[in-house]
C-alpha cells in the first residue's frame, strides 16, 4: 500500500526518507556519499511547499520504495536551468526509489503512475525527471545492472537529445562535490 503525504506533512518522514535516499543513491549509477544534514535541508523545500508530493511504502524494515515530487519551479537552479519554456508548466519528480530486495515486484511502476497522477490532478501539463549520465563502461557498475530507463520509457517519457545540465553532489571517494552531467526527461501529461 502507498502512503502519500503533501505539504507540512512530509515534515514526519524527512529522517526516514533522507536515509532511504542516503541508502538508495550510494548505489550506481549515483555514487552519492550523503549526509543527513544535506537531506533535512533538500528535503525541507517540500516540506514547506504545496504542491510537494511524497508516496512511500513500508514494512517491518522501514521503507519499501519512496517517490517525491514537487513543482519544477521550486526546485533548484540545476533542475531550472535547462527549461527554455516556462518551468511552471512541469512537474518534477525527484526521485523514485525502491530499496534492492523488493526491485523488480512493480513498485517503480505503482509509484510513478501515482505521482503521474498526483501532477495531473495539480494541473500540470508536463512532468520532467532527469537521470545521471555514465559512461557504459564504468568501473563502479555492476554486472547484471538494470537502468530503469525502460520504465520511464514505458511511461511515455523521452530523453530530451543534447539536454544536460550539470549537477554538484559528492560521490564516494571525493573529497568535495563535483558536478555531474544529468540528463533530462519530459512527458506531456
Amino acid at each position: 500500500m502507498l502512503e502519500r503525504l503533501q505539504g507540512p506533512k512530509i515534515g514526519a518522514v524527512i529522517e526516514a526518507l533522507g536515509r532511504f535516499r542516503i541508502t538508495i543513491f550510494r548505489e550506481y549509477p549515483y555514487l552519492y556519499d550523503g549526509s543527513m544534514e544535506y537531506e533535512r535541508e533538500y528535503l525541507s523545500r517540500y516540506a514547506a511547499s504545496t504542491s510537494s508530493v511524497v508516496l512511500f511504502s513500508r514494512d517491518a524494515h522501514g521503507l519499501v520504495a519512496a517517490a517525491t515530487g514537487i513543482a519544477l519551479a521550486e526546485e533548484t537552479s540545476c533542475f531550472i536551468q535547462p527549461f527554455c519554456a516556462d518551468p511552471s508548466e512541469y512537474f518534477y519528480i525527484g526521485e523514485v526509489m525502491v530499496r534492492a530486495d523488493c526491485r523488480r515486484q512493480g513498485w517503480g511502476s505503482r509509484l510513478l503512475a501515482a505521482m503521474l497522477d498526483a501532477a495531473r490532478a495539480q494541473g500540470f501539463a508536463k512532468a520532467c525527471l532527469y537521470t545521471v549520465r555514465r559512461d557504459p563502461g564504468h568501473p563502479a557498475k555492476p554486472s547484471g545492472y538494470w537502468s530503469a530507463d525502460a520504465l520511464w520509457e514505458r511511461f511515455g517519457f523521452a530523453k530530451v537529445p543534447g539536454c544536460e545540465t550539470p549537477c554538484p553532489w559528492k560521490e564516494i571517494g571525493e573529497a568535495e562535490e563535483t558536478e555531474k552531467p544529468m540528463e533530462v526527461w519530459t512527458l506531456d501529461l
